[in-house]
This record gives C-alpha cells, sequence and structure tokens, in this order.
C-alpha cells in the first residue's frame, strides 16, 4: 500500500493541527468570557477538512450540534462567530457559501438537526441533497463525537427505509469534468488565469472522492476520509489499486504544488514525462472508478 510522504503527511499535519489548536483556544477563551458551555456538543469540520485532505488554506467549512434546546442557540452562534473570526485571523477564508457554524443551518440543537435532514430528505432537491453530501464528510474534532455519529446514522436508516434513494445522490455528484479528450491527450483549460492547467480537484481528485463518499452512504461507512472509507468498505479488496493511486496523486500534487507554487491546477507540460503518464492515468483511472461505483447505486454517469 502506497503510503503518504513526508512532506505530504507534514502539510496534512500543519494544516489540522493550526485548525483544532484555533478551534480549542476559542472554546478555552469563550469559556471566560461568555460564561460555562451550556450544553453538550459537537463541533465538526466537514469539506477537505473534514476529509483531513486540506493541503492549503481553503474557505472553512464546520458546523455545531448541541444537546439542548432553542434557548441555547445565541451562545453557540457567538461561539461558531468566534471561532470563524478566528480561523480567518490563521489563513482561512470564509465560506462564501455560509457553511460555518456562525449560520444558523449549520448550528443547530440535536433535534432541530434531525428535524433538518429529515426535511432535506424528504424534499430531496437538488441542494438539498448537496447539504446531505456536504454534511456527510463531517468529522467531530471537538466534543461528543456521538453526537454527530447519531445524525449520520440518521441518514443511514432514512436509505436503507428508502426515503431517498442512492441515485439521487450520484444524480448530484455525477458532473465531472472530463480530463483525457478523444485522442488520449490530457484536457488542459485552454482560457484564463489557469490556462495550460489541469485542474486537480475536479479533474483527478474528486472521482475518487465522490465515489468513496457514495459508496460509505450505501455502505454505512461513518468515517469522513477518502482512504479509511476505501479501507473500511466491503470492496476494499477490490480498490486496492485505487487506494494506492489516490495516495500517490495526493504525494504528486504535494510535489507539484511546492515547485509550481499552485495545489489547485499543475502543468502537464512541465512535468516530466513519467509524470504525465501517471496524471492521466490517474484521471482515466478515477474516471473508470466513479462510473463503477455509480453503476453500482443505478445511475450511469453523464
Amino acid at each position: 500500500m502506497a503510503r503518504p510522504s513526508e512532506a505530504l503527511q507534514t502539510r496534512l499535519n500543519i494544516h489540522e493541527q493550526r485548525r483544532v489548536k484555533t478551534v480549542q483556544d476559542v472554546i478555552t477563551r469563550s469559556k471566560k468570557e461568555l460564561g460555562e458551555i451550556p450544553a453538550p456538543f459537537a463541533f465538526f469540520f466537514m469539506g477537505s477538512a473534514g476529509r483531513q485532505e486540506q493541503l492549503y488554506d481553503t474557505d472553512q467549512d464546520h458546523g455545531i450540534v448541541y444537546d439542548g434546546d432553542q434557548k441555547h442557540q445565541s451562545f453557540f452562534l457567538q461561539l461558531g462567530e468566534r471561532i470563524v473570526e478566528a480561523l480567518e485571523e490563521v489563513g482561512y477564508e470564509r465560506c462564501p457559501g455560509g457553511v460555518m457554524a456562525s449560520n444558523h443551518r449549520w448550528c443547530q440543537p440535536f433535534a432541530d438537526w434531525e428535524e433538518q435532514l429529515l426535511f432535506w430528505i424528504k424534499e430531496n432537491k437538488f441542494d438539498h441533497v448537496r447539504y446531505l453530501l456536504t454534511f456527510f464528510d463531517a468529522r467531530c474534532v471537538w466534543g461528543q463525537e456521538d453526537l454527530l455519529v447519531n445524525l449520520k446514522q440518521l441518514v443511514f436508516d432514512k436509505l436503507e427505509e428508502g426515503l431517498i434513494t442512492m441515485d439521487r445522490f450520484a444524480e448530484n455528484t455525477g458532473r465531472i469534468p472530463k480530463g483525457i479528450n478523444g485522442f488520449g491527450q490530457l484536457l488542459e483549460e485552454t482560457y484564463g488565469e489557469h490556462q495550460g492547467t489541469i485542474n486537480m480537484k475536479e479533474q483527478v481528485l474528486f472521482p475518487y472522492v465522490n465515489g468513496m463518499r457514495l459508496l460509505a452512504l450505501k455502505e454505512g461507512i461513518q468515517a469522513a476520509s477518502t482512504v479509511e472509507r476505501m479501507e473500511q468498505s466491503h470492496s476494499v479488496n477490490t480498490f486496492r489499486r485505487e487506494m494506492e493511486s489516490f495516495v500517490e496523486i495526493q504525494n504528486y500534487r504535494v510535489m507539484w504544488g511546492e515547485r509550481h507554487g499552485t495545489f489547485t491546477h499543475v502543468f502537464p507540460q512541465k512535468l516530466s514525462k513519467r509524470e504525465r503518464d501517471f496524471l492521466k492515468n490517474c484521471v482515466k483511472e478515477g474516471r473508470s472508478f466513479y462510473k463503477r461505483i455509480q453503476e453500482d447505486v443505478g445511475r450511469e454517469l453523464q
């Protein structure tokens, strides 16, 4: 099994430690300035931070669930805003879509979270399914993890009951941009600030990430990390090659990012032939991997 390079692990650790310490410091200060925390709670990251795949200063994605009622809402929204401000100060921009613990949608008592998840499931609209997929990458970094575990279990239970079907999740994540043209060449961006590059997230990594998220939903896997989801899947032996590729492309991503000054895009023309061939293989393999999972959950790749 491929292992994270020292450079990759170092970068992952730097961001994890910076984020978690910032949250811990805010909670400690808030106890002194706002008073004792009025109810047990869990603070969780989502997005690449939730999946423990954050390599650079992305925007924030996080939330709070607490074991209390609406009278505690003001306290936790204040706590959420303090965390947002502190994370912003250390380099993580506010989420343009408001996916932050300072937003009522992402900071609620447990009973209201249950009600909201059920609403998203029953309404079954595109945005609601997207919210569910965002939430499913949540990982508790402070407080009572069981609050988050129980909310995820609610989603699994409703899937089992057929209240929402897997094809709705597949439909929401299925539009992955192609990375290879009809001649087997890498599809570089042709204009704009990223002209001549491949989008590492959308064209290379997302097929692996989105595919394993779908499979984790289907199999009831609580883990947020893509690699952990692969390791815990019933199909783990089937995905050994994809696991190797996913870890290895992350290793290359750090090396290329430090070499070229960007972790979001890569310049194929600046790579060696061996590196270009590996990148091309990952694009093909990732898309094939995602298509197999989509077909397994009942929807063809568009």
